[in-house]
C-alpha cells in the first residue's frame, strides 16, 4: 500500500455529509432501506449496496502518486460479508451499478468488479465529467467471497480527483422484464431477467374466452395442461360438416370446404325467396315479396 495516500481504504477517503440523512433497515439488515434516500429508488430498485459502507467517496492522488490498477475502491470485508447474505448476488444472475460522478481527471478512467474476463460491472467515467449518472448493468462472474470493487483502468493514476455517491447496487427486478408472447410474469417481488426467472407459461385451461364460439372450436388435447394462449394454440377447430343444408329449404351450402362452424348460420347462405322458381307455375303462384 502506497504511503502517500492520504488513507481509508486504499486511496479511498469517504466524504462525511454535512447533515446525514436518516438510514432505516429492511429485515435484510445488511443492505440500504428504500426510502426517499436510497439512490435505488429513482430507478424503482432496491439497494442492496452495503449500509456500513461510506455513502460517498473522493478517490484521490497524492503528490504526485496515483493509484494502481486493480486497487480496491470499496473495502472488501464488508463488501463480501453484505454480499453473502444475499440471495440474488449469484454467478449468472443480473445486476445493476448505478453512481453519481465528478471528475476533474483528464482521460476516462473506470471502475468494477474483478471477476470473469475482464471483470464486470464496469464503469467507465469520462474525463471532466460532472455531477453525471452513469449505469451499467451486467451479469454476476464472481462469488461473494471473491467479490471485489476495484479501480479498473487505466493502469496508473497520477493526476486528477474523482468522486464518486448515490451508489446503487441491485439485483435486476421482473417488473421491468417483458415476458414474450404466451407467458406471464411469476409474480412480484422476482429477481432476474430472463423468460426462465421471470415467466411462466400460459396454460389453456387459465384463458377467459377460449374455444369460443363453440360450435366453431373444441378443447384440444390435454386441454388441462396444454400451454397456449388462443384459439389456434389451445383448440380443435371444427369445420363445417358436408351436405348440413341439402335438404332444407331456407339454405344452401356454400360449396366450399374447410369454413369453420357446425350450424346452417356459419356454414350455408340463406337462400331468398326472390332466387326461388316455383316447380309447377300452374299449381303455385309466387309470393309477392316486395309487400
Amino acid at each position: 500500500m502506497k504511503s502517500s495516500y492520504v488513507l481509508c481504504h486504499a486511496a479511498v477517503v469517504p466524504l462525511l455529509l454535512a447533515s446525514a440523512a436518516k438510514v432505516t433497515h429492511r429485515v435484510r439488515s445488511g443492505f440500504l432501506a428504500a426510502d426517499d434516500e436510497d439512490p435505488c429508488a429513482a430507478i424503482n430498485l432496491v439497494n442492496r449496496y452495503p449500509k456500513d459502507l461510506p455513502k460517498e467517496y473522493a478517490l484521490v492522488a497524492d503528490n504526485g502518486t496515483g493509484m494502481s490498477a486493480l486497487e480496491k475502491v470499496w473495502d472488501t470485508e464488508t463488501l463480501r460479508a453484505a454480499l453473502k447474505d444475499d440471495p440474488e448476488w449469484k454467478i449468472g444472475q443480473p445486476w445493476i451499478l448505478r453512481a453519481k460522478f465528478s471528475s476533474n481527471s483528464v482521460v476516462n478512467r473506470t471502475f468494477g468488479f474483478s471477476g470473469g474476463d475482464g471483470g464486470f460491472l464496469l464503469l467507465t467515467v469520462p474525463a471532466g465529467v460532472q455531477e453525471d449518472y452513469i449505469q451499467v448493468d451486467g451479469k454476476v462472474q464472481a462469488s461473494a467471497q471473491h467479490a471485489e470493487f476495484q479501480y479498473r483502468a487505466p493502469s496508473q493514476w497520477t493526476s486528477g480527483m474523482i468522486t464518486m455517491s448515490d451508489i446503487c447496487l441491485a439485483p435486476r427486478s421482473c417488473d421491468n422484464f417483458e415476458c414474450p408472447v404466451g407467458m406471464h410474469k411469476k409474480g412480484e417481488g422476482i429477481f432476474g431477467q430472463s423468460e426462465e426467472r421471470c415467466c411462466d407459461w400460459d396454460l389453456c385451461k387459465d384463458m377467459p374466452g377460449i374455444c369460443e364460439p363453440s360450435t366453431m372450436y373444441a378443447q384440444g388435447v390435454n386441454f388441462s395442461t396444454k400451454r397456449g394462449y388462443d384459439n389456434t394454440t389451445c383448440c380443435r377447430p371444427i369445420t363445417c360438416p358436408a351436405k348440413l343444408c341439402e335438404n332444407m329449404t331456407e339454405w344452401i351450402d356454400r360449396g366450399d370446404s374447410g369454413i369453420l362452424g357446425s350450424t346452417p348460420e356459419e356454414c350455408c347462405e340463406h337462400q331468398e325467396c326472390a332466387n326461388y322458381t316455383c316447380s309447377d307455375p300452374v299449381l303455385y303462384t309466387k309470393k309477392d315479396i316486395t309487400k
